[in-house]
């Protein structure tokens, strides 16, 4: 069964009618989380319950790039269509990054 989400842009999240927000503080530069990021291969080191991901687009480095997420969770496989509505892009230095 799939569950169709409107889309939205980056002002929705203003006006949500529900929100969850979370913080960590990560070990690692900004260039190497988004490394990560854009390595599908290496999401299940570090979040057990990803069986796969699947970049969709042929274009995985900005707005409108799409994937799949195969999760496990409770015994139950979850598939999870993705579009992303903002991307910045990451330079070896954080302080050089442009959106």
């Amino acid at each position: 069964m799939w569950i169709e989400c409107k889309p939205c842009n980056l002002e929705f999240f203003e006006v949500a009618p529900f929100k969850i927000v979370t913080e960590i503080i990560l070990l690692a530069s900004p260039l190497k989380v988004f490394q990560t990021f854009a390595d599908p291969m290496s999401w299940p080191q570090w979040f057990k319950e990803i069986k796969s991901v699947t970049w969709t687009s042929q274009q995985i480095d900005k707005v409108n790039a799409t994937r799949e997420v195969v999760l496990k969770i409770l015994g139950i496989p979850i598939t999870l269509r993705e579009r992303f509505i903002a991307w910045t892009k990451v330079s070896a230095s954080p302080s050089l990054s442009t959106p």
